[in-house]
This record gives C-alpha cells, sequence and structure tokens, in this order.
C-alpha cells in the first residue's frame, strides 16, 4: 500500500504547486545523482580497494555476489540477505569462516552505508528545494548524525526511514519540510538499493579482513563443522563431517564459532 498512497500525496502536493514539471526535473536530477553514487560505490571505489588490498581481479569476486544482490534487492532487509550473503562468501568466494561468521554479521547491524549516503544527500536536496542553505557546520551535523542513526538501525525492511530523515532535518534546523512526500514516493525503490550497497560493502570489507588478518586466522577445513549452540546447546567437540577426516597435529584447538582448527606451537 505504501506506493499507491505515495503515489497520490505526491500527486496532492504536485496540484499544489505552480510548477509542477520542474518538481519532476528536480527529482530527474537527485535520481540521477543517487544512482551516479551507487554506481560510483559498486563499481569503482570498492573493487579499487579491492585491487589495493587483495591484489586480485575484484570482477570474479563481485559477480560471485550475485545471488546476495538479488536476494538483497527482493527482500529490502540485510539481515533476511545474511544466509546469502555468508554463502556466497563462504562458497563461492571462499572466504574463510572465522572472518565471515564475524564480520558478515557484525555489518549487518553497524556498517550500514547505503543509508548514511542517502540519508544526507536527500536532506541536502530536500534543503535546496525548500530554499534553505546550508553551511559546512549544519552539513556536518546532517552527516554525522545520519552515521550515528544509522549504527543503531534495525537491519530490516523499511528500517528508520522517513523518521530517520525527519529527525536529520530536524538536528539541522529543520521542523516542518514541505517536499518530504517526494522522497516518501521513491523510498520502496531507493531502499532496495541501499540494501545491496549494504550488503555488497559487508562482503568486500570480509574479503579485506581476510587478507589484512590472514596470517593470523585458524586453519578453514572441510572436514569440520562446529554445532550451532543456539540450536543444538553448547557442545564442546566440533562435529565431523567426513568418515575419514584428515590427520591433523594433536596441538591443535577448535575454534568455537566457526569449527576451524587453530595451531598452537
Amino acid at each position: 500500500m505504501l506506493p499507491l498512497g505515495m503515489f497520490f500525496w505526491m500527486f496532492a502536493e504536485g496540484l499544489k504547486s505552480e510548477t509542477p514539471y520542474q518538481l519532476l526535473e528536480y527529482m530527474g536530477v537527485f535520481l540521477i545523482t543517487a544512482f551516479g553514487c551507487i554506481a560510483f560505490h559498486q563499481f569503482i571505489l570498492l573493487p579499487l580497494l579491492y585491487i589495493v588490498i587483495v591484489r586480485k581481479n575484484p570482477v570474479p569476486y563481485h559477480i560471485n555476489l550475485l545471488p546476495a544482490i538479488l536476494t538483497a534487492f527482493g527482500t529490502s532487509s540485510s539481515a533476511a540477505t545474511l544466509p546469502a550473503t555468508v554463502r556466497c562468501a563462504e562458497e563461492s568466494n571462499h572466504l574463510n569462516r572465522c572472518v565471515t561468521r564475524f564480520v558478515l554479521p557484525l555489518g549487518m547491524v553497524v556498517h550500514m552505508n547505503g543509508g548514511t549516503f542517502y540519508i544526507p544527500l536527500s536532506a541536502i536536496f530536500l534543503t535546496q528545494l525548500e530554499g534553505i542553505n546550508l553551511g559546512l557546520p549544519e552539513t556536518l551535523v546532517i552527516c554525522v548524525t545520519a552515521i550515528l542513526l544509522f549504527i543503531a538501525c534495525p537491519a530490516t525492511a523499511g528500517g528508520g526511514n522517513p523518521v530517520y530523515l525527519l529527525t536529520v532535518l530536524a538536528a539541522a534546523g529543520i521542523n516542518k519540510p514541505q517536499f518530504i512526500s517526494l522522497f516518501l514516493s521513491m523510498e520502496w525503490l531507493m531502499e532496495r538499493f541501499r540494501t545491496i550497497m549494504n550488503v555488497v560493502a559487508d562482503s568486500y570489507v570480509a574479503a579485506f579482513v581476510e587478507k589484512i588478518c590472514g596470517k593470523r586466522l585458524p586453519l578453514d577445513y572441510d572436514d569440520i563443522e562446529y554445532s550451532n549452540p543456539v540450536l543444538d546447546g553448547y557442545n564442546p567437540s566440533p562435529v565431523v563431517v567426513r568418515e575419514t577426516p584428515v590427520q591433523q597435529p594433536n596441538n591443535a584447538n577448535i575454534c568455537r564459532s566457526c569449527g576451524s582448527r587453530i595451531e598452537v606451537a
């Protein structure tokens, strides 16, 4: 019902406006700017960091994330996409389980760069429509407030919007924005792309962490699977999947988070 309600709300605002075509032109400029920022983040910034840090070709890594990207676009939720993100990281991109099962759930909660980019962009564009000139202090307040809000934002569909946009505007001294309905009419679409930004960025960060901390990570063996303490109860011994597991040194411990062996000197 949200897209239908936003359509009639935007239609009513358009009838009140003396220049409805100009509003559509402004929204077109806003969408071009937003999608341009998303494209720069997804196809230039993250692959460039991948080349610099991991020193590999980022194209296969990005292609292997396609199932998680499609799931993120369909669900608009980083939490609902987390199983697909972990599967793509471990099975397709072969990242260490100790990294994926720590970095990806943590990034799902606190690493929401999609929202921290979109909300300040929307707030600045809305103030321009209102005829308000923002200085450097107000712009910094908007950016810092957006970062703090999205650290606490739940990783669910519709997490925080439009409440967060109104909060950011109130922090900048704008209490009654007139053209807020224009942004709400696009929320159902932009939220999906923000979720894609979050999921892809979390996957790249996992690759960065594995590369930087690779020498200190436990070995990742396929024959070890540690039981889930929530579903199966606490069990100090790992579950051996293979009938004839590979012989491992006696001086090895099992990581309780992912089941990998930790070599002890």
